[in-house]
């Protein structure tokens, strides 16, 4: 599993968890903020990945 894929887990699960024992707003808006930027990354990852596979077609 992507390393990416794998954090973006565990921040949902610790969001959840956060959530349900009604932990303070600014821990959940810190965890939420972190879970959002992993996400980003893993998105910017695949464009990376994408953009380079168009053009080893290109090349060929």
């Amino acid at each position: 599993m992507d390393d990416n894929l794998r954090k973006i887990e565990q921040f949902k699960h610790l969001l959840n968890n956060a959530l349900n024992m009604h932990f303070d707003k600014e821990i959940l808006l810190k965890i939420s903020r972190k879970l959002d930027k992993t996400i980003l990354d893993y998105y910017k990852k695949g464009k990376v990945w994408d953009k380079k596979k168009d053009d080893e077609v290109k090349k060929s």
